[in-house]
């Protein structure tokens, strides 16, 4: 025997994964967020703390505070 049983489960489930994906992709498209990514309605993501995208900073008074890149 080439093939053991549990290998006909492994090729069924990802089977049953990739076709619920594609479900899933098509019932989101078909939804009207898709279309409203870009709207005033979708909030502004969120900055974490590794967020490198701003060189400075704010000090307790407001002011901005450079911070240099080495």
């Amino acid at each position: 025997m080439l093939v053991a049983w549990e290998w006909g489960v492994v090729i069924g489930m990802t089977t049953l994964f990739m076709v619920a994906v594609e479900l899933y992709k098509i019932f989101i498209r078909s939804t009207s967020w898709f279309e409203n990514l870009g709207s005033e309605k979708t909030p502004a993501p969120l900055e974490g703390p590794n967020d490198t995208t701003d060189a400075g900073s704010e000090n307790k008074e407001g002011k901005r505070e450079e911070v240099s890149k080495v």
